[in-house]
């Protein structure tokens, strides 16, 4: 892992055979895909490094921990960067250079990381994917704050695949802050080959900080354009931002008068319904090529197991994406009668945080 030549972007370049655990790191960040286990390593050595600073300052003495060079990249990069605080309590805001991180996938080199995202038909296994995307958008997240507050995925906005990768190929996963609200971020991510300039997999995750002690959303830096795409990208994430705010307040309530758009929504489903009625009622009467969406469904039980937790001892939030996919993939794959074919996530929200040991 080193720091990228231009000194903002870092780079990591990752390789299966460092995937062993140090003292210093949580055991089951080891258990994940060495992507994931890789980042979080980084992640968790820079707390580290940031917590012996602080207990420098306050008198502590001196103290060495063993980095490794992809943590002291986010520690040099992202929190030697400008703070978000002039020292007179005035918040001053970043670039989005600050947060801008990437890592490699050495498929063409390294066969055990290739067969670690391989599906049954060669192809690349979008599961892994999800996983690596959320402890990418964490580790963006961490850079641009300021201290160790507690950072948790809100939601994802959209995943979207342009095109089929080769499994091949080297890949590079990259991503940065594209806008920032109070206390909340939006990370725009992107998967592309290396060498090439053509995006495969644009994804946009939302993040919420919060105080570790209290729980409540805390104020951050604000991000600072530098160049035109950039402000383009802010713009986009303040309209959906505004467009999110507004649809929470037309949400369709019990009593309240139906907006315009909600009462197209309900003619919609009423009509649904009626080409439905025969099937419910006389079935034997009702196109056969006509299936109730009740029809279709599949779920599946498990125990949320302690070794998918993340650095925060929640189940890891890019597992439950994993597991979701994966299941609507098999559900379309019964459905459909063939392979189905991944076009895109339009919308994950995490309601609420899932502990270890809760029966999902």
């Amino acid at each position: 892992a080193s720091s990228s030549d231009g000194g903002d972007a870092r780079t990591f370049a990752s390789s299966s055979d460092g995937g062993h655990a140090t003292s210093d790191v949580p055991v089951h960040a080891n258990l994940k895909n060495p992507i994931v286990a890789q980042l979080w390593k980084a992640r968790h050595e820079a707390k580290q490094r940031l917590s012996l600073t602080d207990q420098t300052q306050q008198g502590g003495g001196s103290q060495t921990t063993d980095l490794t060079k992809a943590a002291a990249a986010v520690l040099r990069e992202g929190k030697e960067s400008p703070k978000s605080s002039d020292g007179t309590g005035n918040v001053v805001g970043k670039p989005p250079s600050v947060s801008e991180t990437s890592i490699e996938y050495p498929f063409s080199t390294d066969e055990y990381l290739s067969e670690t995202y391989r599906n049954p038909w060669g192809e690349m296994r979008f599961g892994k994917i999800l996983e690596d995307l959320d402890a990418l958008a964490g580790n963006i997240a961490f850079s641009h704050v300021d201290g160790n507050p507690l950072i948790v995925t809100a939601g994802v906005d959209r995943i979207r695949l342009r095109h089929q990768p080769p499994i091949g190929e080297d890949q590079v996963l990259s991503g940065k802050v594209t806008y920032t609200g109070n206390s909340s971020m939006e990370i725009r991510m992107q998967i592309s080959t290396k060498g090439g300039c053509d995006e495969w997999l644009e994804s946009y995750f939302t993040f919420v900080v919060l105080d570790p002690d209290t729980k409540r959303p805390k104020k951050i830096a604000p991000i600072l354009p530098q160049t035109s795409e950039e402000r383009a990208q802010f713009e986009l994430g303040a309209l959906k931002a505004k467009n999110k705010k507004m649809a929470r307040r037309g949400k369709i309530v019990v009593g309240k008068q139906l907006t315009e758009e909600a009462i197209k929504i309900d003619k919609l489903a009423a009509e649904f319904l009626e080409q439905a009625s025969t099937s419910l009622r006389m079935p034997s009467l009702a196109d056969p090529n006509v299936i109730l969406m009740g029809a279709t469904e599949m779920q599946n039980a498990m125990v949320a197991q302690p070794q998918v937790r993340n650095l925060h001892d929640r189940i890891f939030g890019g597992f439950l994406m994993r597991r979701a996919f994966e299941l609507a993939f098999a559900t379309c794959y019964l459905f459909g009668g063939d392979k189905p074919r991944f076009l895109e996530v339009d919308d994950i929200s995490f309601d609420a945080p899932v502990n270890v040991g809760e029966l999902l």
